[in-house]
């Protein structure tokens, strides 16, 4: 495993960051883009066309006490605006804690894609467009996840892009090392429905990328992986709940661990709930909506050799 030095939080001028701060509905700098192939080319008033997802993850390095962080930004063009929904939850000392959550509408964009800053929360975009700092602001609380290098960039077969990072997560004036996967996709609802990450990491030289097409138990999933400088990808592989709990309140069965192998033996494993955030929804109909975040444990085998799991999955059913 590789070491890196003790503080990797890059220095940002105080006029930088509290300019891209916002109280209002105005477009922020451009953020990281789709792939160009993935772009429609509509704008955003032609209706309720497009969804936009994108999540940034940071998971520690540290499985024995894991520090684990979702930024979530989800975008749904409408007539005439852009509705947009953040939320972001942290995982520390055993417990998950939702710490943000914002629902606005912005005017009409040629990007509706783009990250917009909101009041508590700023944003610091680099070269190529890249998020590099994203702050949380709401006194005495104070949050800055630092993303710093690059070591792996992927799209998918439907204009997903999945990139792994470097980076730490700055509480309370001390940083913590760790990776961060910036995961983006668009699509139609009308058309397609996308389903559950899978993120799993050892250490900051081992990552394993699970996206599932439709929902429940029943979806089919791709996959991407590193290890070191050695990078994978499958475009089908065997994902199966091989172990399921009740979830009352939504009157649903939701997963409580997964197998993973592809047919070529490149990897295998198995993974499980070490702790669970759930929340129902509301519908007309005998079961609810589930929005999930699970922190996930267990082993996975890359290219026949064995590595312990820390991870996150990013679940619902509807």
């Amino acid at each position: 495993m590789r070491n890196h030095p003790p503080n990797a939080l890059r220095r940002i001028t105080l006029p930088v960051v509290l300019a891209l701060f916002a109280c209002s509905d105005g477009e922020a700098p451009p953020s990281a883009a789709p792939p160009a192939a993935a772009l429609p080319n509509e704008e955003s008033t032609e209706g309720p066309g497009r969804s936009y997802e994108r999540t940034l993850i940071f998971l520690s390095y540290d499985a024995d006490e894991p520090l684990v962080l979702p930024w979530a930004f989800d975008a749904r063009t409408r007539p005439g605006s852009v509705e947009r929904q953040v939320a972001a939850w942290l995982f520390r000392s055993d417990a998950w804690e939702q710490f943000f959550a914002a629902e606005w509408s912005s005017p009409p964009s040629r990007a509706p894609w783009r990250l917009l800053p909101h009041e508590g929360m700023g944003l610091v975009v680099g070269e190529n467009d890249n998020v590099e700092h994203v702050l949380f602001r709401q006194p005495p609380n104070e949050l800055d996840l630092i993303v710093t290098d690059e070591q792996s960039d992927w799209s998918g077969p439907r204009g997903e892009e999945i990139r792994v990072l470097t980076g730490a997560l700055g509480l309370t004036g001390q940083a913590t090392q760790g990776s961060v996967i910036d995961l983006s996709r668009n699509w139609r609802p009308a058309e397609r429905t996308p389903g559950d990450w899978l993120i799993l990491a050892s250490g900051d030289s081992v990552h394993v990328i699970l996206e599932g097409e439709g929902l429940g138990a029943a979806a089919t999933y791709r996959g991407w992986a590193r290890v070191d400088d050695i990078e994978t990808q499958w475009p089908a592989l065997s994902v199966e709940w091989s172990e399921v709990r009740s979830f009352e309140p939504a009157r649903r069965d939701v997963p409580n661990q997964w197998s993973l192998a592809t047919s070529d033996e490149e990897l295998s494993g198995e993974v499980r709930v070490r702790a669970s955030r759930l929340q129902a929804g509301t519908a007309d109909a005998p079961q609810l909506p589930v929005e999930a975040l699970f922190l996930l444990e267990g082993s996975v085998t890359l290219y026949g050799v064995e590595y312990p799991i820390l991870g996150l999955a990013i679940h619902s059913q509807s």
